[in-house]
């Protein structure tokens, strides 16, 4: 593979993944709240969601910019110099899949980028609609992959994993990163639980996706047990569920924290033993 494309795919895929997760953090928590986590505890995820957005799509848009000339030098043949000429460009982006998608997604950026960029007002449905609007974004890679050159009539069910596949990654992965700076910053142990508890019931969901939508891409792509073990692409898949299987019993985070153990008796003091008087 290109060096260019396999760096600027690379990158593409973890901002968006990462974009994803922060914004689903965000509505997960700041639409679960109950009075262990205060306005002034979800404040601390609204105030970086911004910022950090605002990073992400850009870095996404960069790597986009990057993965197009790189597909455009493969598809002509001739040096990125040339490749990246407004008529090479112009056949890439009006005459492929990938281009026809590439305009889509990056129209979806600059959407995101116009809601969440407001700071104050509104917030509610900044957040969800902004995770909507994500979610368009991270499931929409589906098309430029290897999903999108599948056989009819199997075709839908295998951008249907691959979608699935991706938003689960992302609301699982991607939330890593803001999850562990609410935990940093939140004053009790109680919101810190009460937080930890509603991204696990996600997670476990998100493990769950990700396993039956991977068996879903193994069976399209790999085809056969032998070719598992035969193919990189046989090899990737098993190194990816070697780094997934410590994360299946995350169920056992969820079990009801030991009963209080009964109260100790109370010591009691021994009477004195009364010697009795000679005659």
């Amino acid at each position: 593979m290109n060096p260019l494309l396999a760096i600027a795919r690379a990158v593409h895929f973890a901002a968006t993944l990462w974009l994803f997760g922060e914004l689903m953090l965000a509505c997960l928590l700041s639409l679960g709240r109950r009075a262990a986590s205060s306005d002034e505890v979800l404040q601390v995820l609204r105030l970086r969601l911004p910022t950090i957005a605002r990073a992400l799509i850009a870095i996404g848009i960069v790597s986009a910019v990057a993965w197009l000339a790189a597909v455009a030098e493969m598809m002509s043949g001739t040096p990125l110099r040339q490749a990246i000429s407004p008529s090479t460009l112009e056949l890439v982006l009006g005459s492929t899949v990938f281009g026809r998608v590439w305009i889509v997604r990056v129209g979806l950026a600059l959407l995101l980028l116009l809601i969440l960029w407001p700071r104050s007002g509104g917030r509610g449905w900044r957040l969800v609609s902004g995770a909507v609007v994500a979610a368009a974004y991270l499931g929409a890679l589906a098309w430029t992959g290897h999903a999108a050159a599948g056989a009819e009539p199997l075709r839908p069910v295998q951008l249907v994993c691959d979608v699935v596949h991706l938003l689960a990654a992302g609301a699982w992965l991607g939330s890593l990163p803001a999850l562990a700076h609410f935990l940093a910053r939140t004053r009790t142990v109680e919101q810190a639980a009460w937080a930890v508890r509603r991204f696990s019931n996600v997670a476990i969901a998100c493990v769950a996706a990700l396993i039956v939508s991977g068996i879903g891409n193994s069976w399209f792509l790999v085809g056969s047990v032998p070719a598992l073990f035969g193919t990189p692409y046989g090899m990737l898949l098993l190194a990816k569920l070697a780094l997934l299987e410590p994360s299946i019993p995350v169920p056992a985070l969820r079990m009801p924290p030991p009963p209080n153990p009964p109260p100790m008796p109370k010591p009691t003091r021994p009477r004195p033993i009364r010697m009795a008087r000679p005659m």
